[in-house]
């Protein structure tokens, strides 16, 4: 059967668009990792703008008149950011599902590159903190938007474990490497080419988003193919009518007659009407998911344990990326004499880390697959389906006749690499920064860089995956939750850097943080050790929540926001 045929039985019955072709989660491999790829590499561009105000940052301040010597005012054009992109996702996301992805993530990708424009040519600070946060909102969009474009094409959780952790290594990999661009392009061209280069970025990579991120909605495009074929059938049915048109005489009697009856005329809009009404319903289906996802999200974070847990886990561990924007300078400036140049270099330490972390990823999630239980009924070389949209959830407490997954099992990489690397990088990076004099070489605390780095990417893609996994029916507003605390913190946290730096000494306080993270490293184990207990008793975990149904609306196939 051609693509065609197979296109057409699916329109004719909606039973079989599971099997279609045109269904995004039966594309060949090679489309959808493009896909895939393609929407990664754009939350990896779209972060760079986000950080890489951190290393100008002295420039911007003399240029403007600002004082940061009390307080890092420069650091809220960098705030604006992380908020922006916090809000606007949970705002826009929801519409996604009801009016498709393609054109809605072009619209924000023009605007978002469009807004680096009056960045570039601000005129004072007011200008620029506005503009950054368009650019937030923008591209905290684009950035979320990965995850729902992963569960629309890897239905299979255990296929879909690596194009998630692909993503998050992009949007954490993003914002460290914008102080590096920031310091290349920045403090040699001077601030403002920072981002006429991102403009050059975003302006060039637009002709392959455009072409290659298409439609991946699968509700979206069943509903296009229907409504393109009744409109092929009304036509044949006006040519087949035509074909055998009455005579002039007829008409004229039909037309006699038909003025009897006054109402007949409406008749020649049902269709329009009906196409109208479908689109009401849209719109009010997508407002309430905002509303849904919005309230939800908080009510999680205030009465679900594994919830609160994580976020303040993966929030702290993603602050820190921001923090060391702020730290950094600090450390390598005053204590080996950096250049803001080469300081700005130094972030790349952590770079190095989350690099190996993808790496190590791998191997983690072939323990997850290997700990998927396939059912009986899936043992007979047929694969099994998965929901596809966020109208058809998958209860997680329901396992007969269904392949079931083990969230903890997302976990065993974070676990180590809480205590060891970024705890003890932590460390390592504390009380390697004494006096010029005292200090070690300075390649010991870009080592303890690395380390933070390694686990600032597993403990990020361990909740993102667990999360997920373990609230199915309630993901969005699960995985928004834990979003929404990771760009506050990030927005937040480095504001109080300077002070606490300078206050506590460079090696307290980083043992302070180091000391939190030591604490917030239990959180995995707990849910290793009770995971599965908690979640049993938790009506969310189970699809059944207040105003949820037993099934919720929202779900795995779009996500909350996430990152800037």
């Amino acid at each position: 059967m051609t693509e065609e045929q197979n296109v057409e039985r699916a329109v004719d019955d909606e039973s079989n668009w599971e099997h279609a072709s045109a269904n995004p989660v039966n594309w060949p491999e090679w489309k959808k990792w493009r896909t895939t790829l393609i929407a990664c590499f754009v939350t990896f561009i779209v972060g760079l703008n986000n950080t890489s105000a951190a290393t100008i940052a002295p420039d911007i301040a003399s240029e403007f008149g600002i004082n940061d010597e009390q307080f890092q005012y420069t650091f809220f054009a960098i705030t604006a950011w992380s908020v922006a992109a916090a809000i606007m996702p949970m705002l826009i996301l929801p519409l996604m599902e009801g009016w498709g992805v393609r054109w809605i993530y072009i619209i924000c990708y023009t605007l978002f590159t469009l807004s680096i424009l009056p960045q570039a040519l601000a005129r004072n600070f007011h200008t620029l903190i506005i503009t950054r946060f368009f650019a937030g909102a923008f591209g905290g969009v684009l950035q979320n938007a990965v995850d729902g474009i992963a569960a629309n094409l890897w239905a299979d959780p255990r296929k879909r474990a690596m194009p998630v952790s692909l993503y998050i290594f992009a949007l954490v990999f993003g914002v460290t490497m914008g102080s590096v661009e920031g310091a290349i392009g920045g403090t040699r061209l001077g601030w403002r080419w920072t981002f006429w280069i991102e403009l050059i970025i975003y302006a060039a990579f637009f002709p392959m988003v455009f072409l290659f991120i298409q439609e991946c909605r699968g509700p979206v495009i069943l509903r296009a193919l229907l409504l393109a074929t009744a409109k092929d059938q009304q036509g044949q049915k006006r040519s087949n009518e035509a074909a055998t048109s009455p005579t002039s005489d007829d008409k004229k009697r039909k037309a006699i007659h038909l003025s009897s009856y006054p109402d007949a005329g409406t008749t020649a809009h049902l269709e329009n009407s009906k196409e109208m009404q479908k689109q009401t319903t849209t719109l009010r289906q997508s407002l309430h998911e905002i509303r849904t996802v919005m309230t939800r999200s908080m009510y999680l974070l205030a009465t679900e344990p594994p919830i609160s847990l994580f976020t303040l886990w993966s929030a702290f561990s993603f602050g820190i990326v921001f923090l060391s924007t702020q730290s950094i300078a600090l450390v390598f400036e005053s204590t080996y004499g950096f250049s803001a140049y080469a300081s700005g270099l130094a972030q790349a330490s952590l770079a190095v880390g989350e690099v190996i972390a993808i790496i190590a990823q791998v191997g983690q999630n072939r323990v997850f697959v290997r700990s998927s239980s396939p059912s009986p009924s899936s043992s007979g070389g047929e694969e099994k389906s998965y929901p596809t949209s966020t109208t058809e959830r998958r209860d997680p407490a329901d396992t007969d006749g269904e392949d079931t997954t083990d969230p903890e099992s997302h976990l065993y990489l974070s676990i180590p690499s809480s205590f060891l690397p970024l705890t003890g990088g932590l460390f390592l990076y504390a009380w390697t920064s004494y006096s010029p004099t005292s200090s070690p070489h300075w390649i010991i605390p870009c080592l303890g860089l690395a380390l933070i780095g390694f686990g600032i990417t597993s403990v990020v893609i361990a909740v993102s995956l667990y999360v997920t996994d373990g609230y199915a029916s309630h993901a969005a507003s699960a995985i928004a939750a834990v979003a929404f605390g990771e760009n506050v913190l990030a927005g937040i946290l480095p504001l109080a850097a300077l002070r606490m730096y300078e206050r506590l000494g460079y090696q307290w306080a980083g043992s302070l943080l180091g000391f939190a993270s030591l604490a917030l490293s239990f959180a995995p184990v707990l849910l290793v050790w009770r995971g599965k207990r908690i979640r049993a008793r938790s009506k969310w975990a189970k699809g059944v929540g207040v105003g949820g149904g037993d099934g919720g609306d929202d779900g795995g196939g779009e996500r909350g926001p996430r990152g800037p």
